[in-house]
């Protein structure tokens, strides 16, 4: 299983070398082990976590966050309407930018799996902005993410 991993990890490392070298991204933590994969990216301002679990069945999950003194920040345990959210799932950043993206428009909205080609396809195509440290997007993300999270509350 292990060897199974290393070679999916391999793989996307590979696929994200062009995204990490026009975005200044360093890959700063690889772990394989049992449970999956969990390959990390960052630059001065930005990470990127690619994270692969069997067990979850989702295939990659991606997620990009604005760094704090380098480091991802605490995922809240509870979101309520005054969490701070400083990451978000690249899915969710592509829903809002579907516009640049039409082509994957119904693989998005249905839920499909992220693989080694699309993950740096949508990266540069919907997240380019945020890599350069342009976090505008967060405040619209954050409306996304809490009115997901607080209507299933009620």
């Amino acid at each position: 299983m292990k060897n199974d991993f290393q070679k999916k990890a391999n793989s996307l490392k590979r696929a994200l070398k062009h995204i990490a070298k026009k975005f200044k991204l360093d890959f700063t933590n690889e772990k394989i082990d049992s449970f999956g994969i969990n390959i990390t990216l960052k630059n001065q301002t930005t990470g990127v976590k690619c994270l692969f679990s069997p067990r979850e069945g989702k295939g990659w999950i991606v997620e990009i966050g604005r760094l704090k003194d380098g480091n991802f920040p605490e995922h809240p345990i509870f979101i309520k309407k005054d969490t701070k959210i400083e990451f978000f799932n690249l899915r969710d950043i592509a829903i809002l930018r579907i516009k640049y993206i039409p082509e994957l428009e119904k693989n998005i909205k249905n839920g499909a799996s992220f693989n080694s080609e699309s993950i740096p396809y949508l990266l540069e195509n919907c997240c380019a902005d945020l890599l350069e440290g342009d976090f505008n997007i967060f405040k619209d993300l954050d409306f996304l993410i809490k009115n997901r999270v607080l209507s299933k509350e009620a």
